[in-house]
């Protein structure tokens, strides 16, 4: 039987689970202030939007690749 290439269950040791949500965590900040930037032209919601952008980013570490694939099948609108 073939084993899939990528893992379907989430994280299970603390080292794994703290690497994904650190990076994870850094890519949604990066993104939330890019996009406030573009669209806000950087005023005071930065403080709102980059924080939920890590937290909502950095629970990916937790639901692994099945929130990554929710995510992207929510981009895909056309």
């Amino acid at each position: 039987m073939l084993r899939p290439l990528v893992n379907e269950d989430p994280p299970r040791d603390r080292f794994e689970f703290w690497v994904r949500f650190t990076f994870s965590a850094s890519f949604g900040s990066i993104f939330a202030l890019a996009l406030v930037w573009a669209v806000y032209d950087f005023t005071p919601t930065v403080w709102l939007f980059t924080p939920a952008g890590a937290l909502i980013l950095g629970l990916a570490a937790y639901w692994g690749d099945s929130f990554w694939r929710l995510l992207l099948g929510l981009l895909r609108w056309w």
